[in-house]
């Protein structure tokens, strides 16, 4: 049931309405007959007879009244007609004075009025409880432990908000793509008076989403809930007489996750989907979900772009990422050393991932860079420099290329301090050397000779081969 300032908000708030239209006094009364909002703000607080009389009657005459639409209370000062919420339980009445055949029509108009606004708030309450209900089972179901947790328990609460036992599912999981920064230009190009304004423009939004959401994935037993202001989740169900079919489970996902992208580009957002390896039953629900988690980690790190991630294709990446976080720093240290110092390490790890990938094609390899073979030639070439590690050997590059991979998904825990170090060691591997040039105010000063004071230097020209000789003598 909603709480009397709600009740008496939407009361005052139609009765103001109304009151343009209707000349007639209008009063609205709480359960208790006591005037909560009426024309004139000197009747607030003051009991009203003709309400208390119809109020008095028992609860079931009401109720029976209330279904023949006849439920109302009359005399010669006007008519009063009951109000009733969404359950059927009277929560207060409309009075309108003046002569009741004329007023009748329009104490009917305020109680629809009034009766409506309700049931759509307690409709929204019940929605918000039964969201927060369904991320309570979640997060139990991610906590699952088996031996510890309730698991029968779980399955019953999970068959009372819509998970069959019988199917099969798949989490997928939204995370919209700068979702703070879209909600800051929209505060500026829109001039709210408050930031009331705007946060009800937020929540609007992300409530077209999810209903977007649930428009796309309409099966009875798909489950999709809203997380945190960016995040939704969603669990596909897969009937059973297709469970069996990979492909068309696979499409029916894949292709509802792309009308969701697409629906979000027609708001001007974008969103890295995740979807998770299928299960059935509590005790894989954890395992898939966070799985479709690491698919949208893996798809920002590893391809820094709005779009949709199946763990089913980054299996190879999911593995390395699964392993503990010292050893995959170390790995990445021992192959990538030399190269996470040198100016161009970006490029230099691009090309180590492109050349891999296209078994090792030079022409395919340089098309997918954008870049001439001639250049992939000497990066190619300058890598083998800096690792010591020969092309030739597929089981070296292919070390380098892990190791490449495994720092691409590290790069966003890098932290602050390391990345101010790396900054540093490239800054000075950067530094150009100061230039030889003789002092203009000293005209018997040579530099080199002021860095190497035990040798002198003497250059002879050959005209023969036009190319100058270089003799260094101590």
């Amino acid at each position: 049931m909603l709480d009397s300032d709600t009740f008496k908000g939407i009361a005052q708030e139609v009765v103001n309405t109304m009151t343009q239209i209707v000349s007639f006094p209008l009063i609205v009364t709480n359960a208790l007959g006591l005037v909560i909002s009426a024309s004139s703000a000197s009747l607030l607080g003051t009991p009203r007879k003709l309400c208390l009389a119809l109020l008095e009657k028992p609860a079931q005459e009401r109720k029976r009244a209330a279904l023949q639409h006849n439920a109302e209370k009359i005399d010669g000062s006007g008519i009063a007609v009951p109000l009733f919420d969404a359950c059927m339980e009277v929560v207060g009445s409309v009075e309108v004075l003046g002569e009741a055949g004329c007023v009748r029509p329009f104490a009917l108009a305020i109680k629809r009025q009034i009766e409506m606004v309700l049931k759509e708030r307690q409709r929204l309450q019940t929605a918000f409880l039964k969201e927060n209900a369904i991320q309570d089972v979640i997060s139990d179901f991610v906590n699952y432990v088996p031996g510890i947790s309730d698991l029968g328990m779980l399955e019953t609460r999970a068959r009372c908000l819509g998970f069959a036992p019988d199917f099969l599912y798949v989490p997928i999981v939204f995370d919209i793509h700068h979702f703070k920064r879209f909600t800051r230009e929209q505060w500026g190009k829109n001039s709210w008076e408050s930031g009331g304004e705007a946060e009800s423009f937020i929540q609007a939004l992300k409530n077209r989403i999810l209903m977007d959401i649930r428009g796309i994935f309409n099966h009875p037993n798909d489950v999709s809930i809203s997380l945190k202001s960016d995040k939704y989740a969603i669990f596909c169900s897969i009937s059973p007489q297709i469970r069996n079919d990979k492909e068309k489970v696979y499409q029916r996902v894949n292709d509802n996750s792309l009308l969701v992208l697409k629906k979000l580009t027609e708001k001007k957002l974008s969103a890295v989907i995740g979807i998770g390896f299928f299960f059935e039953g509590v005790p894989e629900l954890s395992f898939s979900y966070r799985s479709a988690w690491e698919a949208v980690h893996l798809g920002k790190t590893l391809f820094r772009r709005p779009g949709v991630y199946d763990i089913q294709d980054l299996r190879f990446e999911y593995l390395l990422s699964s392993l503990p976080l010292d050893r995959q720093r170390r790995f990445v240290s021992d192959r990538l050393s030399q190269i996470e110092l040198s100016p161009d390490d970006k490029d230099l790890r691009k090309t180590i991932l492109a050349y891999v990938k296209n078994f090792f094609h030079h022409q395919s390899t340089a098309d997918e860079l954008h870049i001439h073979r001639n250049t992939l030639s000497y990066r190619l070439n300058r890598i083998r420099k800096l690792t010591g590690k020969s092309l030739q050997s597929f089981h070296e590059f292919l070390e380098m290329y892990v190791a490449c991979l495994l720092a691409d998904i590290l790069s966003p825990d890098t932290t602050d301090a390391e990345k101010r170090q790396r900054a540093k060691m490239k800054a000075r591997c950067r530094r150009p050397s100061p230039p030889l040039t003789r002092d203009p105010e000293d005209p018997t000063s040579d530099p080199v000779h002021d860095i190497f004071p035990q040798t002198t230097r003497n250059i002879n020209s050959s005209r023969s081969t036009g190319k100058r000789k270089m003799q260094i003598s101590p």
